[in-house]
């Protein structure tokens, strides 16, 4: 299971927000609709920024790719 950085999920739930759309915004960040709708529900629930990353482990996502969205 790939593990997303706290800043990719908060890029995604705001681009959410904007769009309202789950569909755009999963292949926008190339990521499945059940996964923004979890991050949206985590979100609602104070609960989103939980995930910390292990010591020494790099981001699978480089989000200078999505700097413009």
């Amino acid at each position: 299971m790939k593990q997303y950085s706290n800043d990719f999920r908060k890029k995604v739930v705001e681009h959410y927000k904007k769009s309202n759309n789950k569909t755009n915004t999963a292949e926008t960040f190339s990521i499945s609709r059940t996964t923004v709708l979890n991050w949206v529900k985590l979100d609602q629930n104070g609960k989103l920024y939980e995930y910390i990353k292990p010591v020494g482990q790099s981001s699978k996502v480089d989000l200078k790719n999505y700097k413009n969205i």
